[in-house]
């Protein structure tokens, strides 16, 4: 009885020792096995938020493949709508993702040592959890801050010329305006900020939404500035072409309408004469 007793137990204690690295009271015993259920709770939960994003990610691609297509309005204003939606759709799954991460990270601190460490390689959580207890949403937080640079660099700087443009074509455009018609100095500064402030937020939106789709298409923050860099660069030569375009234009305007007079002012003459 004695014998079958002491094998009992040494069975018992290898059998915990397989589970365990070392021996731990009842208190950590529950806190070990309580960190496991969870940890494989919060990994289902990951994997089926993977899905979901991943499923929306396809549904941008094609959906900004078709808005190339498209040629009539109503389509376009049709597709930039759902694409709305899911990109409203993939911020809300990327931040229940990142709850899901921190809430891994929660669980691992539980531990300490070698059962830390056991708990992560147990549950694979090696690309989410690092052993040394590193902040698991810095990578994202990271990236978003990247993300916020590039619209402050390129977003703002390309708004700002924008502006800029708008107003230097209004101004030109009232000045070659006959006296009588042109505004007085207040009402013109207030014409020329309401035309400046649309240029501005116009192209504030386009590198924006640029570089929103750049980023969800998974791209490294190094790819999507160059791309967005290249983008802007186009944008603004545009701009500049059609502000020199629009001011040769006036100019030539200017000229005719100078000219005009001056026959005018001639035939007047002639007839007086």
């Amino acid at each position: 009885m004695k014998g079958l007793l002491i094998v009992l137990l040494s069975l018992s204690v290898l059998a915990d020792e397989s589970y365990y690295h070392f021996r731990h009271g009842c208190i950590m015993h529950k806190r070990m096995i309580k960190v496991q259920k969870n940890t494989k709770i919060l990994e289902d939960r990951l994997e089926k938020i993977k899905q979901v994003e991943r499923r929306i990610m396809h549904e941008l691609d094609l959906n900004y493949e078709d808005a190339k297509m498209a040629t009539k309005r109503k389509d376009k204003i049709l597709l930039q709508k759902t694409i709305d939606t899911l990109q409203k759709q993939l911020r809300k799954a990327r931040q229940t993702k990142l709850e899901i991460l921190r809430a891994l990270r929660k669980q691992a601190d539980s531990l300490t040592g070698v059962e830390r460490g056991r708990i992560i390689r147990k549950n694979r959580l090696e690309q989410y959890v690092d052993y040394h207890g590193t902040n698991i949403a810095k990578e994202y937080q990271t990236a978003n801050h990247k993300v916020y640079q590039l619209e402050e660099k390129y977003a703002l700087e390309t708004a700002k010329k924008a502006a800029k443009i708008a107003a230097n074509i209004i101004f030109a455009k009232e000045k070659s305006l006959p006296k009588d018609k042109q505004r007085d100095q207040t009402k013109l500064k207030k014409y020329i900020k309401k035309h400046a402030k649309k240029a501005y937020l116009k192209a504030f939106r386009i590198v924006q939404r640029f570089i929103e789709k750049e980023t969800l298409r998974g791209l490294s923050i190094k790819r999507v500035e160059e791309n967005v860099k290249i983008h802007t660069e186009e944008l603004l030569n545009e701009m500049k072409v059609g502000e020199k375009m629009l001011l040769h234009q006036i100019k030539i305007t200017e000229k005719l309408e100078g000219k005009a007079e001056k026959k005018a002012e001639k035939k007047e003459e002639q007839k007086s004469n």
